[in-house]
């Protein structure tokens, strides 16, 4: 452990209320108070220095604190989280880094630390042993939030027993005496008289077992050709050698080149040797050249067909829009016909048109007229035309009239009808051309380049070129049947070529049968000569020392119990004063003066006139607080410098009144004598005393302004 370990910096960004761009906060005072309403980043800022010690010890549910539960490090607005912590010692700074990146791999995440020589190093719990804390130490002899208040009080006696032996610095002779206590000397008694039983009863199954397989194995032999004499050492040679000779007869034949397969000189090669002759039996399989020569025949007719039918759907195309063609020739004409009928139906339209507007004009003439006659006063004389002025009869001129009015408008209704016919006519004309040119222009030149296509690849899968006269489907046909006649007789020469690997395989068998065998006796002997080992007969002589070990355990145990009792009593007797001391500077109870800590059920009692009580039953949430205070910093400034050098205080005036709040002022303000103090706080009026009360030097920062992308607003206060 090494001693004077004081805060000096911190930089963070990303981490919790932190934003992505770094803060650095100097640290380098004997008190440090950071001040601001909640959710300002004060925690976030004490989270930080146990982070970048600490890592994922304190993150989860590992530490036990509620709030920890899903805990997020890294701040949704950054991509990382980053922590520079610097300690001073007295050999120099230590420079502790620590970074988190967003995915779910720890291989993103960094750590390390740059030691008082300027040297890198990345070992956590190195670094630990050197605080002389591990994560649960350091929560409750460092770190003081509520969940260390709720241990020394009010929860079992194990717990506030744990919770004293971390403030105590007595948790690592805590833990030794669990692990000794651990270690049940009945459970290993009973275990060292069974052992032997045990291994006698294992040897003779285990050999049972044994010669069972032998005996399966000899019954098996003669179904695969072996006979009693081939089930030797000398009959697994012979078999292997008569398999290599066999595999490297076909690997000849095939033209394939495997490699040197060494031969089993005793029993326990003989898996070795199997693996070797499997792995080239599929080497032979995969590179017989008869193999991959079906495999591209089967690829070439796979590729023939694919190009048949692609063939047989081109040119149904191709028949289609040639048989379309023909079908709208056959009901409308040729295209040159159509266009000549469309220019002369268009000069029928006009003709029609230029008619209708000169009986439109006539027909206006006769209804002006008509209107002039009718508006006459006296019809029954003549009068100027108003035309030719020569004179004419009005009543006969209007009956005429309305005559020609009815015969020009029977005449336009006849002409607008043939018109809309010869429209309608003109409509379907120019469809049925465009529909023509579509097909001459775009649909027969693809239909005939997509066939025209096929059949290239069709000649080039094939190897010959095609005339237009020649059929390309009967041209695949003839191919496919030539494939089909070499697909034929590899697949004979295939046929051969597995047999012989088939035969090669029964000898595997007989191998592997041979060898299982061979082992299996091998495995008798073994198993056999462990009950003629020195081992075996010194079994009884670590009997004996295991039972004086176990002896010398519940020595260790109970002397471990008393170091960590006296340690203890003296520690608390040490610290007794000062835990007094202020308690009385924060309480000042008239009905109790002092309080102590029971070594008997670890409970803090309320003590006035030699009469005690427990706090907890007695004292309100307040002054439950202040005993809490009152322990925690004086057991930190009672422990010296041993370890850190600095304690953390997470709004420590949570129910306290006005008078315990100044009270705490002048508490932190002795404490400091002693320790390096880091407080946050919420409560402004505990920042203010603070800042009248405490006479070393101090920084006090403001956080506000919190925003969730940037993070705190920081200045001095």
């Amino acid at each position: 452990m090494t001693a004077g370990f004081r805060l000096k910096q911190i930089v963070i960004s990303g981490f919790r209320g932190y934003g992505p761009e770094p803060e650095v906060i100097d640290l380098d005072a004997p008190v440090i108070i950071l001040v601001g309403k909640n959710r300002s980043g004060k925690s976030s800022t004490l989270n930080a220095i146990e982070w970048a010690i600490y890592g994922s010890e304190v993150v989860g549910k590992k530490m036990g604190i509620e709030e920890r539960k899903g805990w997020q490090v890294i701040n949704l607005a950054a991509k990382q989280a980053a922590v520079e912590l610097t300690i001073s010692t007295p050999s120099g700074d230590l420079k502790i880094t620590r970074r988190a990146g967003k995915r779910s791999s720890r291989s993103d995440d960094t750590f390390f630390y740059i030691d008082t020589n300027g040297k890198q190093r990345g070992s956590e719990s190195e670094l630990w042993a050197k605080l002389g804390l591990d994560a649960k130490d350091f929560m409750s002899s460092v770190y003081l939030h509520q969940e260390v208040i709720r241990d020394i009080l009010v929860t079992t006696p194990k717990v506030r027993r744990d919770a004293l032996d971390r403030l105590l610095g007595v948790s690592d002779l805590h833990a030794l005496q669990t692990a000794f206590d651990s270690i049940k000397r009945s459970r290993y008694e009973n275990a060292i008289g069974t052992m032997l039983e045990e291994l006698e009863n294992l040897i003779e199954a285990r050999t049972k077992g044994y010669r069972e397989d032998i005996e399966e194995a000899q019954e098996e032999a003669p179904t695969i050709g072996l006979t009693k004499s081939d089930l030797t050492l000398a009959g697994l040679r012979k078999q292997a050698s008569s398999v290599n000779r066999l595999i490297r007869e076909i690997a000849r034949k095939a033209k394939v080149k495997i490699d040197k397969i060494s031969l089993p000189s005793r029993a326990s090669e003989y898996k070795d040797f199997m693996g070797d002759l499997r792995s080239t039996i599929e080497t032979l399989r995969s590179q017989n050249p008869a193999a991959k020569s079906q495999r591209n025949l089967y690829r070439k007719r796979g590729e023939l067909e694919k190009l048949s039918g692609e063939y047989q759907y081109a040119a149904e195309r191709l028949r289609e829009v040639r048989d379309e063609i023909r079908s709208i020739e056959k009901r409308h004409g040729k295209l040159s016909r159509l266009r000549k009928e469309l220019k002369n139906l268009q000069r029928q339209e006009t003709l029609i048109t230029s008619k209708l507007n000169q009986i439109s004009e006539r027909i206006s003439i006769v209804e002006q007229t008509i209107t002039y006659l009718s508006s006459l006063p006296i019809k029954t004389r003549k009068v100027p035309c108003p035309a030719c002025e020569q004179p004419v009869d009005p009543v006969h001129l209007l009956d005429r009239l309305k005559v020609v009015k009815k015969q020009a408008s029977k005449e336009v209704k006849d002409l607008v009808a043939k018109r809309e016919d010869i429209a309608s006519k003109i409509r379907q004309t120019k469809r049925t051309i465009a529909n023509l040119e579509q097909l001459f222009k775009e649909d027969l030149p693809d239909a005939e380049a997509s066939c025209n296509s096929v059949v290239r690849s069709i000649a080039k899968a094939i190897g010959k070129k095609l005339r237009d006269s020649d059929d390309p489907l009967a041209a695949v046909d003839d191919h496919v049947e030539k494939i089909e006649r070499s697909l034929e007789r590899n697949k004979t020469l295939l046929e051969e070529y597995n047999s012989a690997l088939r035969q090669v395989e029964e000898v595997l068998d007989r191998i592997d049968l041979i060898g299982r065998m061979l082992n299996t006796a091998n495995k008798i002997r073994q198993v056999q000569a462990v009950t003629k080992s020195s081992e075996w007969k010194g079994l009884n002589q670590q009997q004996s020392r295991l039972f004086q070990i176990l002896d010398d355990i519940e020595i260790l145990s109970r002397a471990v119990a008393r170091v960590r009792e006296r340690v203890t009593s003296h520690k608390l007797q040490a610290a007794g004063v000062r835990i007094v001391e202020y308690y009385r500077m924060l309480v000042r109870r008239p009905d109790f003066d002092s309080i102590e800590i029971s070594q008997q059920d670890f409970d803090v009692y309320a003590v006035t006139n030699g009469k005690k009580q427990k706090v907890i039953s007695i004292f309100n949430q307040g002054d439950m607080n202040c005993v809490a205070l009152s322990i925690f910093l004086a057991l930190a400034v009672n422990q010296g410098s041993e370890g850190p050098e600095f304690v953390m205080l997470d709004d420590p005036s949570q129910s306290l009144d006005s008078t315990q709040k100044l009270r705490l002022a002048n508490v932190i303000d002795h404490a400091a004598r002693a320790k390096q103090i880091l407080l946050a706080t919420m409560d402004g009026e505990l920042a203010t005393h603070l800042r009248k009360k405490i006479s070393r030097r101090k920084y006090m920062y403001k956080f506000s302004d919190w925003d969730p992308t940037k993070g705190p607003r920081i200045s001095e206060a």
